[in-house]
């Protein structure tokens, strides 16, 4: 497996999202592609908040 095809996949491990198993003949970015990539961006985004609400939490905890 290619380093950056399994870097990938580990990400999307991290995300709890299974990797988007093209199926032969597919168009690009159909309506199946379409709904995994906006799921793979919203558990992006939640992550990416819980990561500024730690943040906040620890500054707001140094600065008491």
């Amino acid at each position: 497996m290619p380093r950056k095809k399994a870097a990938t996949n580990a990400t999307l491990e991290k995300l709890g999202i299974e990797p988007y198993q093209e199926k032969k003949g597919e168009e690009y970015m159909n309506d199946a592609q379409y709904e995994h990539f906006r799921n793979i961006l919203t558990a992006w985004k939640t992550q990416l908040m819980e990561e500024v609400d730690r943040t906040v939490h620890h500054m707001q905890d140094e600065a008491a």
